[in-house]
């Protein structure tokens, strides 16, 4: 890679990396303000919206929370994106495309089900959770690839039955792994 272009490489993942950064810490002040309520799962907090906008603060806030981890994890898997485009490697793991390549022996095996798929997202979540929280919030459907509904299906009963606090702490390693390859690719 040519040196102008590293150089854009790299101001844009600092850029990336220091607003991934000041989501979480905006996480993580509303984690510090309502400690008491962080094994709420994630359905709880979907579930606070089904009559509208919550009435309770900490319900709006831990919504806020959940969205900074959100943004968080877009900018961190943007990173990810560009280290693949440019020097093929990945800091987090893509569970869509580590499925997709073991999807034929998983169906031959009568494994191709939510459930199973399930078992195995929350076996490595630490590795996937940016990708599943920025799948989550980009929609992905098994609309748009009927194959891999079951996939999707076992995506949103993993996100569903996460607690707040898994999702904080998986979050926070994952950016510290992140900025870690970064320092040690001397990309920040």
């Amino acid at each position: 890679m040519d040196c102008e272009k590293k150089k854009g490489q790299s101001r844009e993942i600092n850029q990336l990396l220091f607003v991934a950064k000041y989501y979480f810490e905006e996480a993580e002040k509303l984690k510090v303000r309502w400690c008491e309520h962080l094994d709420n799962r994630m359905t709880d907090i979907m579930d606070f919206f089904k009559n509208g906008i919550p009435a309770e603060k900490y319900q709006m806030e831990l919504a806020l929370l959940i969205a900074h981890l959100n943004s968080a994890a877009i900018r961190l898997c943007t990173i990810n994106e560009r280290l693949q485009e440019e020097e093929g490697d990945e800091i987090i793991k893509n569970y869509v495309t580590e499925f997709r390549k073991k999807r034929k022996i998983l169906e031959n095996e009568g494994c191709w089900k939510p459930e199973f798929l399930a078992e195995e997202l929350r076996r490595n979540i630490e590795e996937y959770l940016p990708q599943i929280l920025r799948d989550g919030i980009a929609h992905r459907e098994e609309a748009e690839d009927p194959p891999m509904g079951p996939l999707w299906k076992a995506r949103h009963s993993v996100i569903e039955l996460l607690k707040i606090i898994e999702v904080f702490t998986y979050m926070q390693s994952a950016i510290e792994r992140v900025e870690y390859k970064l320092m040690n690719r001397k990309l920040i």
